[in-house]
């Protein structure tokens, strides 16, 4: 294990690192070596660090408690005096030893403190921030987030409250009203674990929803910003009645949390509904079906994947999951324009041969609620596969192997390492806070889905791994969709392709300035180990046709896609899957992540209890409506913005020169990349204004800000997974 101490400050300066004597090997590319070598690399011996730290000992700090007499806002070693102004203490001493204790780093304005401990999976294990500052490094303004996160990520929840103290109330979703209520939900369980207990479980039994207006109320009763909160209007294409209207329901597939898992219906999903099909109750259906494969007009989303699917119980209620396929037609062409696709038929189990159907107008009541049913199994399902594997595996764990490999083998100072590590700033923090907070049994994703959660995580993990042998560009992931030709509105396809393209064109111009040729990129024995530590470490096996057991030799252009598709899966992708929670996933109705009560066994008309059954307690609903609003509702960083300092250019500051560098054309590209994401976002503005035009004119009863879609909004995608 290796401990790593940095103080973010304008420069980001390293002041000391400590390494256990046995090991002694630092991060991103510099390594000791015994004997006569060691002296010779200056800073990384065991002498010279040694003597570092008996100068410099940094303590982990004790849970801060709020001095009434002084309102505690000097910085800590300092008190007031009778001027109220601050002074510093006299040096403490240890009395074991009757002399002054080692003088503890002192931390100016601005910067702050970063305790990490670099292991094999580069775990990031404390963050401890300043009381009196409260920043995220790197100029975000104080907020309550680095306090909320540090606490949890140490399991101290004793030090949230202190340490939020010295936040302002209003400030949004960095602000003490929304970080925490947010925290209370995070840290502590909806209920305890009473399954041993069948009689304090049917005491505890979590409360349920009367109608969906209760729902609705968990977001009135928040107080929050209108930034944060979803309005009303922003709810409204979820609602049909009491459930998720057919709109919305269709409109998540092109641009909801999950806008990957749309595919085109092949033959093999049509075998799988055969069973259903070939009764003649369903002999129109199956005529359309046909037709509508004929023409290549058919989508499909399956789920069938989760036949079996372990699950658990709360407070002894138990949670199910069904195994939906479910398959979507292309709308009238009147409707096109504003709503590219409509559902056609859902069934909810694999085994099942009973299909739903989206009922008629004159249909009774009973019928839409059992409509309704149907839509919630896909949608529990839909959540779960995005909660694990679309967002946590494909992205997250993703950029935390990528991560390692880039800080285990490339140099600071080198050119690729220059570029990519702001896209890894927070991910190993956020990853870390996730695996012990979020994923663990009991934990808050433990009690929202219906997957059990060592299940979930094993599976994430199979996932994963399949994953990393595929080509994870754009292009690649919705060719293998089906959908790479899709033709009509995919807002998500349309934005990330614009996004895509803008990264390409930056990441190809700087790779260009520093190998003029590509037999220089041959020569580079740092860039070589990476990408073959990517292969061997990473497990990234769609590289490994460029690397054998003797070198690696890999062309420019796929270097320049295999950079671009590292920065596009830490910004684009994950904000993509990340910020469309709050507007869309904290709405239970519109989004459950498990299903309450068994799926629905056939069509025949159901009750709106039946229905409400289904979704979460309230107490779940509540936590869902937290987490969902946490996670995506904070924007640190930007894509492109890489001179976070006025005058400071952060390529000049730190690469090594060694050939005459062009960083003219560096400059030259940031400026390009600037212009090509402002553009972006103009045709993303434009094509927004157009859509909900559209909705006006055709259907003003549903027409609402919620149909524009914006999480690919070049101002909006953070460089990084730092949430």
């Amino acid at each position: 294990m290796q401990a790593k101490v940095t103080i973010m400050g304008p420069e980001l300066e390293i002041v000391a690192i400590y390494v256990n004597p046995d090991i002694i090997k630092i991060s991103r590319g510099s390594h000791w070596a015994p004997g006569a070598d060691a002296r010779k690399k200056g800073y990384i011996t065991k002498q010279s660090i040694a003597s570092l730290m008996s100068r410099t000992v940094v303590h982990r700090p004790p849970p801060i408690t709020p001095n009434k007499a002084s309102a505690s806002d000097c910085p800590p070693h300092t008190s007031r005096d009778t001027k109220q102004s601050c002074k510093t203490l006299p040096p403490q001493t240890d009395p074991s030893k009757g002399h002054p204790a080692p003088r503890r780093l002192h931390l100016k304005v601005f910067m702050q403190a970063k305790v990490t401990m670099m292991g094999p999976e580069l775990e990031i294990v404390a963050i401890y921030v300043n009381p009196d500052i409260i920043e995220i490094s790197r100029g975000t303004t104080p907020n309550g987030l680095t306090a909320l996160m540090w606490a949890v990520s140490n399991g101290h929840a004793d030090c949230a409250a202190p340490l939020l103290q010295h936040v302002p109330e209003e400030q949004g979703i960095a602000g003490k009203n929304f970080v925490t209520p947010a925290f209370e939900a995070l840290v502590q369980p909806v209920a305890s674990d009473t399954r041993s207990d069948p009689a304090a479980a049917a005491k505890a039994r979590l409360p349920r929803a009367a109608d969906t207006n209760d729902y609705i109320e968990l977001f009135s009763e928040l107080k929050m910003p209108e930034s944060v909160t979803p309005t009303p209007d922003e709810l409204r294409p979820a609602q049909r009645g009491d459930g998720l209207s057919d709109e919305a329901f269709a409109w998540y597939r092109l641009a909801g949390p999950n806008p990957n898992a749309i595919q085109k219906c092949t033959s093999a999903h049509i075998a799988k509904l055969q069973g259903a099909l070939k009764q003649d109750k369903y002999r129109k259906l199956r005529a359309r079906v046909n037709e509508l494969m004929a023409v290549g007009e058919l989508y499909v989303l399956d789920y069938t994947m989760f036949e079996g699917q372990l699950t658990d119980k709360l407070e002894g209620m138990q949670k199910y999951m069904a195994s939906p396929l479910a398959l979507f037609r292309l709308n009238s062409e009147k409707h096109r324009k504003r709503l590219p696709i409509v559902p056609l038929l859902i069934r909810v189990a694999t085994n099942s041969t009973e299909l739903f159907q989206p009922p008629a107008n004159t249909n009774p009541r009973g019928d839409e609620n059992a409509w309704q049913m149907a839509k919630a199994c896909v949608q529990a399902a839909d959540g779960c596969y995005h909660e694990g594997f679309a967002h946590l595996g494909r992205t997250h764990l993703v950029m935390e192997a990528f991560a390692v490999c880039t800080e285990r083998w490339l140099s600071e100072r080198h050119p690729l390492h220059r570029l990519l590590a702001q896209h890894f700033q927070g991910t190993l923090n956020i990853n870390y806070l996730a695996g012990t907070s979020l994923i663990q049994p009991n934990g808050s994703v433990a009690q929202m889905v219906g997957m059990e959660i060592e299940d979930l995580n094993r599976k994430v993990t199979a996932d994963l791994k399949e994953f990393k042998k595929l080509d994870m560009s754009p292009a690649a992931m919705l060719g293998r969709q089906g959908m790479a030709e899709f033709p009509h509105l995919y807002p998500y396809k349309d934005d990330a392709l614009q996004v895509w393209n803008a990264t390409h064109a930056w990441v190809s111009a700087y790779v260009d300035a520093f190998y003029l040729y590509p037999k220089e990129l041959r020569r580079d024995d740092e860039a070589r180990d990476w990408v073959k530590s990517l292969v061997t470490e990473g497990e990234f096996e769609f590289l490994s046709c460029w690397v054998d057991d003797k070198e690696c030799i890999i062309p420019l252009d796929e270097l320049k896609k295999l950079l671009a598709t590292i920065i596009f899966t830490g910004s684009a992708q994950h904000a993509a899957v990340n910020f469309p929670q709050p507007s869309i996933m904290a709405f239970t109705p519109a989004y459950p992540l498990a299903l309450w009560a068994p799926p629905p066994d056939d069509p025949s008309p159901k009750t709106e209890l039946e229905h409400l059954d289904m979704l979460a307690p309230m107490g779940v609903a509540k936590l869902q409506r937290s987490v969902a609003l946490l996670l995506g509702s904070v924007y640190h960083t930007r894509l492109g913005h890489y001179n976070l300092v006025p005058g400071f250019n952060y390529f000049k500051a730190r690469l090594a020169v060694n050939r005459g560098v062009a960083f003219a054309a560096v400059e030259k590209a940031q400026a390009a990349l600037a212009a090509d994401l402002g553009a972006i976002a103009a045709r993303i503005d434009d094509r927004n204004d157009r859509l909900e035009a559209a909705w006006r004119a055709d259907a003003p009863d549903h027409a609402s800000k919620g149909w524009r879609y914006e999480h690919l909004r070049p101002d909006r995608i953070p460089q990084s997974i730092n949430i």
